[in-house]
């Protein structure tokens, strides 16, 4: 009975230490951000943004990405390599505006200190800057992204002048854009 014992725990640990001479994980695995963190919902439900984290042979970083539901469609919205600033939150203020929690390396006097700050991106001009009205097609081509955008008077007496007045607000604001 001993000797069998004996056979079962030599066996045993055999057995245990060809698991442990396998191969180690790398501690960036422990220590590193995850893949994909801070995945959050817009508040109407149509985009999810999320903080992704890029290894490639030309980009070591991570980027904000944004996803609309609706299409399927993938956008980058920003991309850091993480020497400036790094990503650690995202929150939606509204459907369109996304707020980025950073944390930038700062020296006071000397002494390294780390500086929170938050970053402010709108999705629909980050989403502008990306559109090549060149390659558009369709039934109406290079009419614009924005093809309709409605103003109603609601009392032409009391807000014409208001009402026109952020009608050519809105005309000049998107005539920066592009």
């Amino acid at each position: 009975m001993l000797r069998i014992t004996i056979k079962f725990i030599l066996l045993s640990l055999l057995i245990t230490s060809q698991f442990s001479f396998s191969t180690q994980l790398p501690l960036k695995a422990f220590a590193g951000r995850p893949d994909v963190d801070s995945v959050t919902l817009s508040p109407d439900g149509k985009k999810v943004a999320s903080l992704v984290n890029v290894d490639t042979p030309d980009k070591t970083g991570t980027v904000i990405s944004v996803f609309y539901v609706d299409s399927g469609k993938q956008d980058y919205v920003l991309f850091t390599d993480n020497s400036k600033f790094t990503l650690l939150d995202l929150t939606w203020a509204n459907d369109n505006i996304l707020l980025a929690d950073t944390k930038y390396p700062f020296s006071r006097q000397g002494t390294p200190v780390t500086e929170t700050r938050l970053i402010k991106i709108d999705i629909i001009d980050t989403a502008l800057a990306y559109i090549d009205m060149r390659k558009h097609s369709g039934v109406h081509p290079r009419m614009g992204a924005v093809d309709v955008c409605p103003f109603v008077l609601l009392d032409e007496e009391k807000f014409q002048s208001a009402f026109l007045k952020a009608v050519d607000q809105f005309i000049e604001h998107m005539g920066t854009k592009g």
